[in-house]
């Protein structure tokens, strides 16, 4: 008896699984409700496996490709990242997240023209969006535009003056336009509404560098740690910061900490150089040398 229900319950579940893969539209749901599932236990490559299998069930299924998309960002799979938002915005011309992520990928990739349609196929979705008045005025900066991208970013402040992304903006712009002393304060007028934000702070300290103030640079990514903020890109401009004044002993401790959090090669790679150069002829002590990292 117990032999037959064991048996009864296997044959239900093929059945069941059978009926999924011959629905594609079920199918492609439960590949993606797996997906959102993995994301939520921090298992990034079997979410990007479910979401893959989604698309295969169908080419045009635009929110698995945007979720598909975020994860190979969050991974370090740019390229990857970079066409399936493209995809995903294509597939989805209503959603305001996939138009601004697709034109963000495009204006890092210096596709100014385009990254400006994103913003503005965004705006006709909502004219209020001052992600999306931020991600303009930086296409028309690109595009050599930097007056009218300066008074975009202005309506994006002006429309929502809590936003500390777009003060760090306009600094970007206004260093553009030659005007370095508004630069400095709208960097720092950033930092105010937002003292956990790693953006202003890398951003004020490469101003500062860039002006020659080597050590107002420093001090900015210094205190940003004091200040409890712990995104890497603040130890990774400090830890550069000291090797290109060849301080190569003050950039191990950020170093190892980021190949210890990370097990990042090129910080790995760098860590091992500046011990070769000194105590230590190697950094396997903290994690396996990638196959080929010295080539």
């Amino acid at each position: 008896m117990q032999r037959h229900s064991v048996v009864a319950v296997v044959v239900a579940v093929t059945f069941t699984f059978a009926g999924c893969s011959a629905d594609p539209e079920v199918a492609k749901r439960e590949y993606l409700k797996s997906g959102d599932s993995y994301v939520a236990q921090g298992k990034p490559n079997d979410a990007i496996i479910q979401y893959r299998n989604a698309i295969q069930q169908d080419p045009r299924f635009g929110e698995a490709r945007f979720k598909l998309a975020e994860v190979m960002a969050r991974s370090g799979d740019i390229a990857g990242a970079y066409r399936e938002y493209i995809r995903a915005a294509d597939l989805l011309p209503r959603d305001l997240q996939a138009q601004i992520k697709a034109g963000q990928v495009l204006l890092v990739a210096g596709q100014f023209e385009e990254a400006r349609t994103r913003a503005d196929k965004a705006l006709e979705i909502d004219r209020n969006s001052a992600t999306a008045m931020v991600l303009r005025g930086a296409a028309l900066a690109g595009m050599k535009e930097v007056n009218a991208g300066v008074a975009e970013v202005q309506k994006a402040i002006a429309l929502d003056p809590s936003r500390a992304i777009s003060y760090a903006a306009l600094g970007g712009l206004q260093i553009l336009q030659g005007a370095k002393a508004e630069a400095e304060a709208s960097f720092k007028r950033a930092i105010e509404i937002d003292p956990k934000a790693a953006t202003p702070r890398v951003a004020l300290a490469n101003y500062f560098w860039g002006s020659g103030n080597r050590a107002a640079a420093e001090k900015t990514l210094v205190d940003a740690i004091a200040a409890g903020v712990t995104d890497r890109s603040i130890r990774e401009a400090l830890a550069y910061l000291y090797v290109a004044t060849g301080r190569g002993a003050d950039a191990e401790p950020h170093l190892k900490i980021i190949v210890q959090e990370t097990k990042d090669p090129v910080a790995l790679a760098s860590l091992a150089t500046q011990r070769r150069d000194g105590k230590c002829a190697c950094a396997t002590e903290f994690v396996a040398v990638p196959k080929g990292i010295w080539r």
